[in-house]
């Protein structure tokens, strides 16, 4: 899978609604855009190391999940996002 698609379909369970994270997102949407944007950025700055690239989406993710659970959401994620602890 081309890298750039890879980096846009993980980093684009922050914003499905309808994803793991679907509560979380319409709790607080601009949170959940202001971590989208970083996971861009981040995998961005890696598009020449696929795990350097999935490494920083993963990182992003994992702190928004921690960010998710804090309120109250806690949702698996980490399979759909191909994610390892």
């Amino acid at each position: 899978m081309a890298l750039a698609l890879r980096r846009s379909l993980i980093c684009s369970l922050l914003n499905d609604t309808d994803g793991p994270f679907g509560d979380c997102i319409r709790h607080n949407e601009y949170v959940a855009r202001e971590f989208y944007d970083i996971c861009i950025f981040d995998t961005c700055a890696n598009q020449n190391d696929s795990v350097a690239l999935e490494e920083a989406a993963c990182e992003t993710l994992a702190v928004f999940a921690d960010y998710c659970e804090a309120l109250g959401y806690r949702e698996p994620w980490r399979d759909l996002a191909t994610c390892r602890k």
